[in-house]
């Protein structure tokens, strides 16, 4: 029983990191299966702290990213910021037990393939909680936290964007985008079927449609175009560029990209939606400049609602920055900007994985507030880590080629 706990163990992390269910709901904050986890993780690493194994350095370097949400923490339990600062603080404190325990279940095999596979299989099912909701057949799943056809509804003219199990369009589209650096790395790194990209790719595409989302296509295509272009000298990148450009283009031409024409070239609707983003953006960026160390959720909202009549930064950069401070943004940026580079040493690299994630990622973050997402303040949390305590050099030349 125990080695067949410790092997679906990673395959269950991954497929809840990205499946992130709503245990609880009160009063606007809820408790997730992350943060049920993140407890029984931590739980977990105190009984380890007095061996020689407990990764002390790994620990402070989570402390340190932290650092700056837990001092707002702090400052909404002296009553100086709203419940929202707390609740978005917790999910930083949270995600600490989660970065350690993926920095070394990640830093080895299988467990770093079999976590992957299940993130991927958790992408999926944000897929099929898609399709329950477009069909009408989502209550099971509402009722038990996998499902938030109630929380808001979006519409692009006469189009419904459904909210997905993240509670938004947006918000489940990110994530759902997550297919994509992990069935590149499980076909072009670990050698498994290319049905893995296939289905993925496929499943992505039908749900991408259905939330009419267009940034995480814009991402998935472009953290495609970088992880074949670092593996061209590999049969499986050519194998899988032609199958792409293929099957890929045709159907761009003929049935027109995902999300459907009228999301796509809806010329008042795109010219509103780029205005709000260009003033939500500048407005944030001035905040932050006036307020380096940051302004807590509840105070940053008011202002910027109060300057523009947005509730959003359209950018999870300048939200972590006018939320926490500048230095917690440029400790996020410069991990990720270490981890990309680290592409230069292909797909042999042992950063191969962090690398496609930090890079999808760092992109994703320029359209939405996506770090209000527990599931990215994790994958933030880990790639700080694993950026800090990783060496920059090529390693792994014992995996399969």
């Amino acid at each position: 029983m125990i080695p067949l706990l410790k092997r679906a163990l990673p395959v269950l992390l991954g497929f809840f990191l990205v499946a992130n269910a709503t245990v609880m709901e009160r009063g606007g904050a809820s408790i997730r299966a992350t943060d049920l986890i993140a407890l029984g993780m931590a739980a977990l690493l105190v009984t380890r702290a007095g061996s020689g194994r407990f990764p002390w350095s790994a620990l402070a370097v989570a402390l340190s990213l932290a650092f700056l949400p837990l001092a707002w923490v702090g400052l909404t339990l002296l009553g100086l910021s709203g419940s929202a600062t707390l609740a978005q603080g917790a999910r930083w404190l949270m995600a600490v037990p989660w970065a350690l325990v993926l920095l070394e279940m990640l830093g080895s095999e299988p467990a770093r393939t079999r976590f992957i596979k299940g993130l991927a299989i958790g992408c999926a099912f944000n897929v099929f909680v898609v399709l329950a909701q477009h069909f009408g057949f989502a209550g099971p799943l509402e009722r038990l936290g996998f499902s938030s056809y109630g929380s808001r509804l979006v519409w692009v003219g006469k189009q419904l964007r459904l909210p997905g199990l993240h509670g938004g369009p947006g918000a489940s589209a990110a994530v759902i985008s997550l297919v994509a650096p992990a069935t590149l790395w499980l076909y072009l790194k670990d050698r498994a079927s290319i049905v893995w990209p296939i289905v993925g790719y496929a499943a992505a595409g039908v749900a991408l449609h259905l939330v009419a989302t267009r940034s995480p296509q814009l991402m998935i295509a472009l953290t495609t175009m970088l992880a074949l272009t670092v593996t061209l000298q590999r049969r499986r990148g050519m194998i899988l560029w032609a199958l792409l450009l293929g099957v890929g283009l045709p159907l761009l031409v003929f049935v027109g990209p995902p999300g459907g024409q009228v999301r796509w070239t809806l010329g008042g609707d795109t010219a509103v939606n780029v205005s709000d983003r260009i003033l939500s953006n500048q407005t944030a960026l001035e905040l932050t400049l006036a307020h380096p160390l940051g302004m807590g959720v509840d105070a940053s909202q008011r202002a910027l609602f109060l300057e523009t009549g947005l509730r959003s930064t359209h950018n999870a950069w300048l939200q972590v920055a006018t939320v926490f401070g500048i230095p917690v943004a440029l400790i996020i940026g410069i991990a990720m900007i270490f981890l990309i580079a680290r592409l230069r040493f292909g797909w042999k690299s042992d950063a191969f994985w962090p690398a496609l994630v930090a890079f999808h990622l760092a992109g994703l973050f320029l359209f939405e507030e996506h770090l209000n997402n527990p599931t990215f303040v994790i994958l933030t949390v880990w790639l700080v880590v694993t950026a800090v305590t990783t060496r920059g050099r090529r390693s792994d030349q014992s995996m399969r080629a």
